[in-house]
């Protein structure tokens, strides 16, 4: 049988009620929260990277104007600098491509390994050639994978790490305690020259190399470093080369008053045998118009002890000139 009826051939859908009506709109509220919610999340992230930009101008800026009566120590071969007190001298010649930070105070120091290091109440700074540059990630894979298993072989304790992004890059701050005292205070910090700073506790001069870490390409000397490197380059070369007249013209004013070609040429003559050798100029100090360098001498000769010496160089007239050139002799 057919049924002609309209309602027969147009059937509705079952009624749900008022209880589906109740449904619909919860889950339209509930849909509503969680794009607000996705949003409010996506802002927060957002508004902390954004502020990593600002943050990390302030950090340039702490670490270029904080301790402004202090020199500036600058490694040429890990290119950063930081700032050092002058009841302190920092020695880039005992461990190669690390800078000791070492008490004026302290003489005839020998360091055989770490621990008399940091017993001597010394401040370690190196690069970390495990962070590749500006990568994050790597700080934290630095940190487990190989700084910890190295803590926890040679000191045990109660280690803590603590990592942190003050500006655009990651730090990680490491803490080892011993029965109760604080035995190793480490800085791990990212950027475009990762570097690691060690003591046995949290010092002063820890704390201002810290504070005042910065690569050069940030720093506030940045545009004297090549001509200085420059001069200190071409002032070995003439020492080498025999040219004594020259290296003394090129000389400052006050130079040429502390010395003369005779007695340069002897210096000179007494250090032939380190001339010859390879010479490095790891970095030195700069305060004003004044810098300050180390000279290493190396020999190729395991049983030759490295010869060491210093250059001295002012800025006249916008000009950096030798102030003073100290070379290593035989001992006799």
């Amino acid at each position: 049988m057919i049924n002609n009826s309209p309602y027969m051939q147009n059937p509705r859908e079952p009624d749900r009620g008022v209880g589906g009506s109740k449904i619909k709109k919860l889950l339209k509220w509930l849909m509503l929260a969680l794009v607000v919610t996705i949003v409010a999340i996506g802002g927060f992230f957002g508004y902390g990277y954004t502020q990593r930009g600002p943050n990390q101008e302030k950090l340039l800026k702490t670490a270029r104007e904080a301790y402004p009566n202090d020199a500036r120590y600058v490694s040429f071969g890990a290119n950063y600098m930081f700032a050092v007190s002058s009841s302190f001298n920092v020695d880039e010649s005992t461990m190669p491509g690390v800078q000791l930070l070492i008490s004026t105070g302290l003489t005839d120091l020998k360091i055989e390994n770490f621990e008399q290091l940091f017993d001597a109440a010394i401040t370690a700074i190196q690069p970390i050639s495990e962070i590749k540059p500006n990568e994050n990630g790597d700080v934290k894979t630095y940190v487990k994978k190989t700084l910890l298993p190295d803590l926890k072989k040679n000191l045990g304790g109660d280690i803590k790490v603590k990592y942190s992004m003050p500006g655009k890059f990651r730090v990680a701050t490491i803490t080892v305690h011993k029965d109760g005292k604080l035995v190793r205070q480490l800085h791990i910090q990212g950027g475009a020259h990762p570097v690691m700073v060690a003591a046995k506790e949290n010092s002063d001069a820890y704390y201002e190399a810290v504070s005042t870490l910065i690569g050069v390409e940030d720093a506030t000397s940045k545009d004297e470093l090549e001509p200085i490197k420059k001069l200190i380059e071409s002032s070995v070369t003439l020492a080498q080369q025999g040219k004594i007249q020259e290296l003394f013209n090129g000389g400052s004013a006050e130079f040429k008053e502390k010395t003369n070609v005779k007695d340069l040429t002897a210096a000179v003559n007494n250090a032939k045998s380190f001339l010859s050798r390879n010479i490095v100029a790891p970095g030195g100090t700069i305060l004003g118009n004044a810098f300050t360098g180390t000279l290493t001498f190396n020999s190729t000769k395991k049983e030759e002890v490295p010869g060491l010496g210093a250059v001295h160089l002012t800025k006249v007239d916008g000009v950096w000139k030798l102030n003073g050139l100290s070379l290593p002799a035989p001992k006799k």
